[in-house]
């Protein structure tokens, strides 16, 4: 995944070199002519990291999820850029798979998940002249981690979604816009104690995903 963002941000330097350049021989003005506000739609492609902050038991015999992702996520998503600062924008994420168990006091179940996500959040950045925006994300999401085995109350928890990134559309490219990112999504659950004690367990779930995405902007 790590050569993905490199081999990224290596396309991203080029281009914004190549851009400019091209830009500045047809006009003076044309480097400063790329599309702010409009409506956008792109996709992106990624790793996968899940965490968990667990306390079932004092003593990590029963109840602990152990969990190792396989695959890499994918991101559909869009939105509407109002000005330089601010847009709103949805996000469907297929993160990939996970594969662990659950321990219970009489033997080690498997469980798999196949988490997917619809976000909504606002993007607030800063355009910048030369195509460059910076951005930060924040709003919520409705999951839906598909496990094999009922280990928490819910299956479709409501998260928090936030996100740091930053978004390249040069100016030569007319619309194009290149993009490198984290966004990952927080959820509360109960998860299941398998009678070892009769305290109400509520965990912190994290999933994430760093991907390099293109959109276009109408």
């Amino acid at each position: 995944m790590k050569k993905i963002i490199i081999s990224s941000l290596l396309v991203v330097a080029s281009v914004n070199a190549v851009a400019t350049e091209v830009a500045q021989t047809e006009s003076p003005q044309a480097v400063n002519s790329q599309k702010v506000s409009g409506f956008y739609i792109g996709a992106g492609y990624g790793s996968f990291s899940y965490d968990t902050e667990q306390d079932w038991d004092d003593d990590n015999r029963y109840g602990n999820l152990t969990q190792k992702t396989d695959g890499n996520s994918v991101k559909i998503y869009g939105g509407y850029q109002f000005n330089k600062i601010i847009a709103i924008e949805a996000t469907y994420t297929n993160y990939g798979n996970t594969e662990g168990y659950v321990n219970t006091r009489s033997s080690t179940q498997a469980v798999e998940q196949s988490p997917t996500s619809v976000a909504v959040a606002a993007n607030a950045g800063y355009s910048f002249a030369n195509g460059l925006r910076p951005f930060g994300l924040v709003g919520l999401s409705y999951l839906t981690l598909d496990s094999s085995y009922e280990f928490l109350d819910t299956d479709n928890p409501i998260a928090i979604k936030y996100g740091v990134g930053v978004d390249y559309a040069p100016a030569a490219l007319n619309g194009v816009q290149l993009r490198v990112a984290y966004e990952g999504e927080i959820y509360f659950a109960e998860a299941e104690t398998y009678g070892y004690n009769d305290d109400i367990s509520v965990d912190l779930f994290s999933l994430g995903a760093f991907y390099a995405g293109v959109s276009y902007k109408f």
